[in-house]
């Protein structure tokens, strides 16, 4: 029977949900499609994923999706990894040891990089603008208030 109010437009934001959400999540995916109800997008999601193997690029959308998917997995285990390490501390902001390799770079001291894990970690790592927050509160913080390095960096 086909979809005939789903244009390309349409398509292309469901790709792209896909994307960043992951395919289980069906309840932001629907809310990221805009124009089309909740119920529209599970019905469509439910067609697309039995019948995605009749496209003819289906390699290059189900690598996309699954790159999206792989970034999902990566701030998850890095989350769980940031917790499990803050965890460890009754006050991590003076008490967290960082190891380093061979080849830590001189660019930033271990205080420095205590308080922007503690940071990271107190702010939410998943937030969507969580690095400009941390630049945000880098130069609010007193510690570094004659730091013109740290106070100087950017959020990318």
């Amino acid at each position: 029977q086909g979809f005939t109010n789903w244009n390309k437009r349409d398509f292309n934001q469901f790709i792209k949900a896909n994307e960043k959400y992951g395919r289980d999540d069906i309840d932001n995916i629907a809310r990221e499609v805009e124009g089309k109800s909740p119920e529209e997008v599970i019905e469509y999601s439910a067609v697309f994923w039995e019948r995605c193997n009749e496209l003819q690029d289906i390699e290059r959308i189900m690598a996309q999706i699954e790159r999206g998917e792989a970034r999902i997995q990566r701030r998850i285990s890095i989350k769980k990894a940031l917790d499990a390490k803050i965890a460890r501390y009754k006050a991590p902001f003076h008490q967290l040891r960082i190891q380093y390799g061979t080849n830590k770079g001189k660019n930033y001291t271990e205080e420095e990089d205590r308080f922007l894990i503690c940071m990271l970690h107190k702010m939410g790592f998943d937030k969507e603008n969580v690095y400009e927050e941390l630049r945000q509160c880098v130069r609010n913080a007193p510690q570094f208030r004659f730091d013109w390095f740290i106070k100087s960096r950017t959020a990318m």
